[in-house]
Formats: structure tokens, sequence, C-alpha cells
């Protein structure tokens, strides 16, 4: 079954207190655009308790957003999403809680970017199970990282078990350079990455 990782861009230059508004419609204009890509009617997103969110039925979904980008998948199987920007700050800073130092000895580099894909790839295994970053301390780097070349995967085990997260450089901005790196897993079926324009400026909420 073909599903739609959708990427909905917005404007990175937003102030913060425009930003979360544009965000938040970005993301349900890409849960949207994802369900009907794969069949189903849009439903509200509605979460548990936790935070965690519910299942439309047999139909799985997730979203994420950061400045300049948000997305959605819907998915008829658990299913955990994220995003970050390449630029993002300070990110060395986090080198430790990102990960161990037996991880350490399974990647290339400490670079930012580096960094931002294992910080992705656990963030996606995480959702999908629905726990967020509660259990961050039990997912681990499986092995080494694929070459991430307009699209690669990372192996992620969390729980006992073993994930494959696809991870794909984005960019967002359409200037030809990456701006964020993407991170999907899912196991119901191949993921796809659509790319919705962005909305007018009329319709980004003030």
């Amino acid at each position: 079954m073909g599903l739609h990782l959708v990427l909905a861009p917005t404007p990175a230059d937003l102030p913060r207190s425009r930003h979360v508004a544009a965000a938040r419609e970005a993301s349900l204009r890409a849960l949207a655009a994802s369900a009907r890509l794969a069949g189903v009617e849009p439903r509200a997103p509605d979460t548990d308790e936790a935070g965690a969110p519910l299942p439309w039925g047999a139909w799985h979904w997730s979203l994420a957003h950061t400045r300049g980008l948000a997305l959605a998948l819907v998915a008829p199987g658990p299913a955990g999403v994220d995003v970050e920007r390449l630029d993002r700050a300070r990110v060395a800073d986090l080198t430790d809680r990102i990960v161990s130092p037996a991880e350490r000895a399974l990647l290339d580099d400490l670079l930012p970017a580096t960094l931002l894909r294992v910080w992705t790839a656990k963030e996606a295994v995480l959702k999908r199970a629905g726990v967020g970053l509660a259990e961050l301390d039990d997912c681990r780097l499986a092995g080494p990282l694929g070459v991430l070349s307009g699209e690669g995967e990372a192996v992620v085990r969390h729980r006992g078990a073993v994930h494959r997260v696809l991870q794909w450089h984005v960019d967002a901005a359409g200037d030809g350079s990456a701006t964020h790196v993407v991170a999907a897993c899912c196991e119901a079926g191949e993921v796809r990455l659509t790319r919705l324009e962005p909305a007018p400026a009329t319709e980004v909420p003030a």
C-alpha cells in the first residue's frame, strides 16, 4: 500500500505569535491530504490524556511541525513522524541526551546534522509507540545510519523490537538547499513524500 507523508511548508520568518497558529493550520492541511491520498475521510485529530493520537478506527495518524515545515502521515497501523530544522541552534549541547556512548561508536561523526538524524529517528519511533520522550533512554540506535542522499534510513531498537525509520533531507524553502530533516516510522506500507503548495499569504493565520 502506498502511504503519503505530506509536507506543508510554512513561512519561516513569521513572528513567534503567528508561528504556532500557522504551524497548526499547515499540520491540519497535511493531515487531511494524507488521509485523502490513503482513501480515508479526514477526521478531527483527537488525542488521549497523555497527548498520544487516538486512531480513527483501524487508521493511525501522526503530526509534526517546526519553523518552516509541517507534516502528517495517515496509515493503517501505528505511525510516528518528526521534523527538525537543519540550522537548529545549539544542537551540540544536547549530544549526551541524543546519543549514548555506545551509540557514538555507530556514528561517523557528531556533527549537528548527524545528531538531528538520530533525534528525529528516535522521536518518530517513540511517537509510533505513543509514549513521546518518556522512554527516550530506552530508545537506541541498532546500527549505523544509512547514507542520506535525498532518502536514507536509521534502525532503532525500542521495547525489544527493531524499527526501520525512513529519513529525508527536505528543501522547504524551494531554493534548492536542504532546510529540514524529516523522519517516518511506519511498517504498514511504503511511505513516499508528497508536498503541498504553501498556503497563500491571505490564508496564513494572523
